[in-house]
C-alpha cells in the first residue's frame, strides 16, 4: 500500500504506522490468518 507523501500523518504517527505494518507483515509470514492479525492489532 502506498501513501501520499506523508499521508496526512505527523513523522511520529509515521513511524508507528511503519511499526504496525511491519509488526503485521511478521505475523503473516509466520503463518497467522487475517482474521488473527486484525484482531491482534485492533
Amino acid at each position: 500500500m502506498r501513501y501520499a507523501t506523508g499521508g496526512g500523518l505527523t513523522p511520529a504517527d509515521q513511524v508507528e504506522r511503519e511499526r504496525v505494518r511491519l509488526a503485521a507483515a511478521s505475523r503473516f509470514a509466520a503463518g497467522a490468518s487475517q482474521a488473527e492479525v486484525a484482531r491482534e492489532f485492533r
